[in-house]
């Protein structure tokens, strides 16, 4: 029986094939999570939390409520354990940044989002074609029907630096999940993807046509024949391999590392 997929185990294909074989077939035993992972992880569950209680109709959270949660969540791992990749950086500030995370949300900077909550981190089977050969699961970070009537897929990022136009254009993950939902709506339904970058307090949205959700269903199959033909997973060095969970294992990894010094500050944290 052929794997089921996902967006990031295609993505850790696309950036790196050994990585792949390391992570997917080898099943090397990983450390635990980077401290940046960590803090993505704090900040989704305190806005998991914050929108649980809107959808239950108890009234939304406050500052202090959120920040309570964060600081709850953030304490219940030692985070002096976990990894810290970028130069100049210490746990303290990744711990601030996830609070101005929270609050910069909270305070509502990138507006404010209305409607009605379906879902939290809600799962999504993905069928690329009719017969059920390509398949695919992912989970939505908040769906949501908006005050116009239009379906949203919610998704939070706490990177360091915003997408360029092209990168929410090309971008694969919400697409697949509007694919994954499209059998639970009306068929006229229609879908708005919408991204909160919570370091700058922005939003970033858009609405696909069906020809480009085909699209998008078209190229995701042609990765996946890609994995399923590949026979060499050769790796590719680059900036990622500083954050690679097999950088001591990969021979070429390690060559990398040791040429290319460690990345400095991500443009939030300057």
């Amino acid at each position: 029986m052929p794997p089921t997929y996902s967006h990031s185990r295609l993505s850790t294909y696309e950036n790196c094939p050994r990585q792949y074989r390391y992570r997917y077939i080898d099943k090397l035993p990983r450390p635990g999570p980077g401290i940046e992972a960590y803090l993505g992880n704090c900040v989704h569950k305190v806005l998991e939390f914050y929108f649980a209680e809107v959808q239950a109709g108890r009234p939304a959270p406050s500052r202090e409520d959120l920040l309570a949660a964060y600081e709850k969540t953030w304490s219940a791992t030692p985070v002096g354990g976990l990894r810290i990749v970028r130069t100049g950086f210490d746990s303290e500030d990744y711990h601030l940044l996830g609070r101005h995370c929270v609050e910069i949300y909270q305070a509502g900077v990138a507006g404010p989002d209305t409607g009605e909550v379906l879902g939290i981190e809600k799962k999504v089977d993905i069928h690329l074609d009719e017969g059920g050969r390509y398949k695919l699961v992912g989970y939505i970070d908040r769906f949501m029907r908006g005050a116009d009537g239009v379906y949203e897929i919610h998704d939070y990022k706490t990177s360091g630096s915003l997408p360029r136009p092209r990168d929410i254009q090309q971008d694969r993950q919400l697409s697949l999940y509007e694919i994954g939902v499209r059998g639970e709506l009306p068929a006229t339904a229609q879908v708005r993807h919408v991204w909160h970058y919570l370091t700058f307090g922005r939003r970033f949205q858009r609405i696909l046509s069906r020809a480009q959700l085909q699209g998008f269903a078209r190229a995701t199959v042609s990765v996946i024949h890609r994995v399923e033909k590949e026979t060499e997973f050769a790796a590719h060095p680059h900036i990622l391999c500083h954050w690679c969970d097999f950088n001591t294992q990969c021979p070429e990894g390690r060559v990398y590392l040791k040429n290319q010094p460690q990345p400095g500050l991500p443009v939030a944290a300057r």
